[in-house]
């Protein structure tokens, strides 16, 4: 990447430019040669643009037969002593995989062909001054020798397909593609910003004009003066099946979708679209402090007598120091910023010695992290643009830390603090402090005014919108193509990205930093409600904006953990992400490249199902859908209570509240109360507390 080079949320923009000495060399007498591309998620193209330099398509496999312009077919076999004029297009049909590769160009180019000693290449006999190639894969079982992509070893009749990709090849998405969300509406439009590569005007020459600030329109756009409605300007692109669900339509767009013209995805078929924009209208859920019902009245005064004890809980000396990690320590504090919001629930006086106490710890525990004096204190990155933590090396005895400032260990160790200075888990991680901050701030506004910016910073690391913010990138975790976010940050394997792409175990802890976000919005929004002070008027409607934003988030998160974590049998009407041999109910983790049941932690069948269901918050309600609960909940329920590490560990709490979920709540509340006080003290476990767990 370069200063020629840009990224958006779902476009990256690359070029490679020929150096000075290798143009003194090569090409003295023209302008600098450069070739350029645009990918883009979701193009069923991969499309290069050139500029004085030569197009050279090169496969690890041999051409069958190659057919030009749709009339001529021809052998690749005798190099560069016979080339052709290939008009407008060329289809290749390979031996080795089966495939059949269309490739378009912009102009009528001469091309030679070879494969004699080398892998296929096909090599255009002069630079394009300035022109296009574009590729489309249009068939992966020409013949039906392909096992793995041929059902039966018949083959595909490709005829739509291309002609498809024919039609409409002429249309391509630039490097300008972005997302625009509209955090009040649930409103998520995705802007193609399409191009003709017949018609190179000078708008679309070098440099690109930059892309503009997230969420607003490019006016600039070359495509403006075109009507992209007309079926042949129109773009294609492929749409997943909650694109699909969720598009709801765009001006100028028509938004066809051709479901007979489907590829299987890791996240399901993926259907072409027409259109050079689509509008998609996200559930958004709103988010609360309490439950949206009353409490069982049978279950209050046992709440009230366990809440009373809950009260007491202490946080771990190490914490109130800031020494230890950032994830545990988050989750020690919303264990008692819950523990608050139950005893209020259930009646106890907010005005109380007890609960004024517990709310005292609960201050003093999460402002350790944020004024600056934790033991392992954060710190800013300005590389990356994030908050990180300096790193603890733990001495048990005296329960703080044996580095101090500026001796930072996570900064050289990916294994320290989960990685949390290489950026992994930065959502679970202080979503639990934003958390325990928004319940703080709902009872003791001088604190929140105190500490709000602190609390702001941990935000806009995890969940900035804005790309005027020059500290923090916008949307650090979430991919709004897919719906979902990533966990992994920039930890490689040997130096390089993960082969299997980017990875989210738990879509629970997601989901939950999210619904904090929006906690805190809703916290603030009352703090600065009515207030005459110079300033918090704008504080006032950023805060509401934030309480949206959060729950805009987090339905997202939602829609997509229900469609990619927790897997269901197949409902009429509704297609199965994945295939039938995959007979888990539950998936332990999801990467770009690989679905697998088995967590960071283990393969036991409890461990997926409870990292998947670790939070109990009122959000909980909403993740988890009933029929899929009432199929997941007799092997959750087998496999834990035939492990006695389940039990101990604490993760039986989590069947238990599945299990009251189905209005089996006597059996369930029987356990929750029958379980030791060490439950609550482990690793599945120290999160939780009783008096939540029977909430």
């Amino acid at each position: 990447l370069d200063d020629h080079s840009y990224i958006t949320h779902i476009a990256l923009h690359l070029e490679w430019r020929q150096t000075a000495v290798a143009q003194l060399i090569l090409n003295p007498n023209l302008v600098g040669a450069s070739i350029r591309t645009a990918i883009v998620r979701g193009s069923p193209y991969s499309s290069m643009e050139y500029i004085h330099a030569t197009p050279r398509l090169v496969a690890s496999q041999t051409a069958r037969v190659m057919t030009i312009d749709k009339k001529k077919d021809m052998k690749c076999d005798d190099g560069e002593s016979s080339s052709f004029l290939v008009k407008r297009e060329l289809t290749v049909r390979f031996i080795n995989t089966d495939h059949s590769w269309m490739i378009f160009v912009s102009e009528p180019t001469r091309f030679y062909c070879k494969q004699s000693l080398a892998p296929f290449e096909l090599v255009a006999t002069a630079p394009m001054k300035h022109g296009m190639v574009r590729i489309a894969l249009a068939n992966n079982c020409t013949t039906g020798l392909n096992r793995q992509n041929c059902n039966h070893r018949q083959p595909t009749n490709s005829t739509v397909m291309e002609a498809l990709l024919s039609n409409h090849a002429d249309v391509y998405p630039t490097g300008k593609a972005h997302v625009k969300v509209a955090i009040p509406t649930g409103l998520i439009e995705f802007d193609f910003a399409p191009a003709l590569m017949s018609t190179f005007k000078k708008s679309n020459r070098y440099p690109f004009p930059q892309p503009q600030p997230f969420g607003m329109a490019d006016e600039s756009s070359p495509v403006k003066d075109k009507d992209f409605s007309k079926p042949e300007h129109e773009l294609l692109m492929f749409a997943l099946p909650h694109h699909r669900d969720q598009i709801i339509g765009q001006y100028g767009s028509t938004n066809v979708e051709m479901l007979s013209l489907c590829v299987p995805t890791l996240q399901g078929d993926c259907c072409l679209v027409s259109g050079s924009a689509w509008l998609l209208r996200e559930d958004v859920p709103e988010v609360r402090f309490n439950a949206p019902r009353p409490i069982r009245p049978e279950l209050l005064n046992i709440i009230r007598g366990t809440v009373h004890e809950d009260l007491k809980f202490e946080v771990p000396l190490n914490y109130r120091r800031g020494a230890g990690d950032t994830y545990f320590s988050g989750k020690i504090l919303a264990k008692l910023a819950r523990i608050l919001l139950v005893a209020e629930e259930v009646g106890v006086s907010i005005e109380s010695h007890q609960f004024k106490k517990a709310l005292n710890r609960l201050k003093e525990g999460t402002e350790i992290w944020l004024n600056g004096s934790a033991k392992a204190p954060f710190l800013y990155d300005s590389t990356w643009g994030g908050l990180i933590s300096c790193g603890c090396n733990y001495d048990g005895e005296d329960m703080t830390c044996f580095n101090t400032y500026p001796d930072c260990p996570s900064l050289g160790d990916p294994g320290q603090n989960f990685g949390n200075a290489f950026y992994n888990d930065h959502h679970f991680h202080y979503g639990y402090h934003i958390y325990a901050a928004a319940v703080v701030v709902k009872f003791d506004h001088v604190w929140g005014r105190k500490f709000h910016e602190n609390v702001m910073l941990l935000i806009r690391d995890i969940a900035n919108p804005s790309h005027q913010d020059p500290f923090f990138p916008t949307w650090r975790h979430k991919d709004w193509f897919i719906g979902s976010s990533w966990a992994n940050g920039v930890i490689g394997v040997a130096g390089v990205p993960n082969p299997n792409g980017r990875n989210e175990e738990s879509s629970a802890e997601a989901i939950a930093a999210y619904e904090a976000v929006a906690l805190y919005g809703r916290a603030t929004a009352a703090m600065f409600s009515g207030s005459l002070m110079p300033g918090d008027g704008d504080k006032y409607v950023s805060s509401l904006f934030l309480q949206k934003m959060g729950e805009l988030l987090m339905g997202s998160e939602i829609s997509s953990t229900q469609r990619y974590w927790h897997v269901s049998s197949k409902v009429q009407g509704v297609p199965r992400i994945y295939p039938d041999i995959f007979i888990s109910k539950i998936v332990g983790m999801v990467w770009s490249m690989l679905v697998q049941r088995q967590t960071w932690f283990g393969g036991q069948p409890w461990k997926s199902y409870g990292i998947q269901l670790l939070t109990i918050t009122p959000a909980s309600e909403q993740r988890d859908d009933i029929p899929w609960v009432r199929e997941m909940l007799p092997e959750f329920n087998s496999s834990c209570y035939s492990d006695p590490v389940c039990m101990t560990e604490g993760w039986s709490i989590l069947v238990s509240a599945s299990q009251a979920s189905l209005c089996d709540w006597k059996p369930a509340g029987k356990h929750i109360m029958s379980l030791p006080e060490s439950v609550f003290e482990s690793a599945g476990g120290n999160g939780q507390s009783r008096s939540n767990s029977m909430w």
